[in-house]
């Protein structure tokens, strides 16, 4: 199921305006009430699947972690990740 993103190209930022919302699943029936994201936010991405990418943002103020699936569309590599090439 999916496309697997390597760890060297997993870091990507938000782009477009307005929230970026997480779904529990690829589909815009399974949104998460209250979990978004805004543009140049980074996430890291693990899989692709029908215009869907499931990423993982990390709230470097809280603490806290999201992880879920986002709009495709709306995210751009950075050139960088989490992982050697």
């Amino acid at each position: 199921m999916g496309s697997y993103i390597q760890g060297h190209d997993s870091e990507m930022e938000v782009v477009g305006t307005g929230r970026l919302q997480f779904y529990s699943a690829p589909s815009t029936a399974c949104s998460l009430p209250g979990r978004f994201i805004l543009p140049k936010e980074s996430v890291d991405a693990y899989t692709e699947y029908d215009r869907f990418t499931y990423v993982v943002y990390n709230n470097l103020k809280t603490g806290s972690q999201v992880s879920g699936w986002v709009k495709s569309f709306r995210l751009r590599f950075t050139g960088s990740g989490n992982g050697p090439s």
